[in-house]
């Protein structure tokens, strides 16, 4: 996940292996000059374009322009190229420039093709810094491509959900001021990236294709082409499908250690939704059983050792049943659990139960480089507090 460096970015526990220096300071200065070597060598920006429309017209031109930022000391830069590319449904680009700064600015555009069927497609930039980090962190918007004739002709695309992976799609084309239907010609339609298949609307002016959707994707768009329109219609989940996401406090679960597990529960829609979670064992006991608290979102807390595989039966509220594998504890980590109350973070170290010695530890805290606090971790303690009203606007 691509974290904004203009906050608070994480706690880092390190090993300490600055042998040799006696002193605090030095210390701190060397885990500084790392920090800025580390930036220096990879160094990350933030990019923001903006565009004149979000709706366009098959044929149009998107004027946009583009502002890049140091993300550490948040000032402009303009001595790169910026990539834009434009993305159709079906994840392929359409389109790609390359724009070079002018009197500090970069300003670019995309024509459209006058054959580009209508859509949602995703605009999407970068610099060459920004893929240091990864993609998580590029700038990606969504542009709507509507075709000529969607000023005076409505394409009304329906999904029934038959059983399993099958699907029935009906479609129809209607003048907009009329409300007449109108009988297609040449249509043909398919799935992702198969083979069209010549469709025959029914007497009624409806088209009805039944396709299955292919194992292992995970894209579900209808493409529909008739002799006078090119389109991309998304095909829709099941109205009671739901996925459930979970985040061990830390990144990992340390065996042997009471550890906090957040989830997530979103619906076909992206919304959130409503679930009972059921944690078993592997033996099939169930260890624990929470519901969503607000949006979607609870926690529970697990100890598991190494050897022991943890699952999740979650049922939403229309009763949809599904089960999860929990991710494995592991041994020889530590990671950190904070708890926020007013304005006292509280920071405690896990460890899995195979760690038996003292070890050198680390606590770094710091926002873009900036080091708030940068001292050995006291083995003798679990647990250190943090006033949040000394940490920069919007660490806390």
């Amino acid at each position: 996940m691509c974290r904004k460096l203009s906050i608070l970015v994480g706690l880092s526990l390190l090993p300490l292996i600055c042998k040799g220096q006696t002193g605090q300071t030095d210390l701190t200065d060397s885990l500084l000059k790392s920090i800025v070597e580390q930036i220096v060598l990879f160094p990350q920006e933030k990019l923001h374009l903006h565009t004149d429309r979000d709706v366009y017209i098959s044929g149009e031109t998107i004027w946009f322009r583009a502002h890049v930022a140091d993300a550490v000391l948040h000032t402009p830069k303009s001595n790169q190229y910026v990539y834009a590319e434009l993305i159709n449904p079906l994840d392929s680009v359409v389109e790609r420039i390359k724009v070079r700064p002018d009197s500090g600015a970069f300003s670019g555009h995309l024509e459209l093709d006058q054959a580009l069927p209508e859509g949602d497609y995703t605009l999407h930039a970068w610099t060459e810094n920004m893929l240091n980090p990864g993609a998580d962190c590029d700038y990606r918007k969504k542009i709507r491509v509507e075709g000529p004739l969607s000023a005076t002709v409505n394409t009304v695309v329906g999904f029934r959900h038959e059983k399993g992976d099958r699907y029935t799609a009906e479609v129809s084309f209607e003048e907009i001021k009329s409300r007449k239907k109108i009988m297609p010609q040449g249509l043909k339609m398919k799935i992702n990236r198969q083979p069209l298949a010549d469709v025959v609307p029914d007497i009624d002016t409806v088209a009805r294709f039944t396709f299955r959707l292919p194992a292992g994707t995970d894209r579900r768009v209808l493409y529909i082409e008739s002799s006078k329109s090119r389109e991309y219609a998304v095909i829709p989940a099941p109205d009671d499908d739901y996925e459930v996401s979970f985040f061990p406090e830390g990144g990992y679960i340390p065996s042997g250690e009471t550890c906090k597990i957040a989830f997530k529960v979103l619906n076909a829609r992206g919304l959130p939704e409503n679930a009972r979670i059921s944690v078993i064992d592997s033996a099939g006991r169930e260890v624990t059983r929470v519901e969503t608290v607000h949006d979607g979102m609870g926690w529970f807390f697990l100890t598991a050792d190494q050897s022991e595989a943890h699952s999740a039966v979650c049922t939403n509220d229309r009763g949809l049943e599904k089960r999860y594998e929990l991710p494995r504890s592991r041994d020889g980590i530590f990671t950190l659990s904070t708890e926020k109350s007013v304005d006292t973070l509280f920071v405690s170290l896990l460890k899995s139960s195979d760690i038996t010695e003292k070890n050198n530890l680390f606590l770094l805290l710091h926002t873009r480089g900036i080091i708030h606090y940068a001292r050995p971790w006291d083995n003798d303690f679990s647990t250190i507090s943090f006033n949040t009203g000394k940490f920069p606007a919007g660490a806390e």
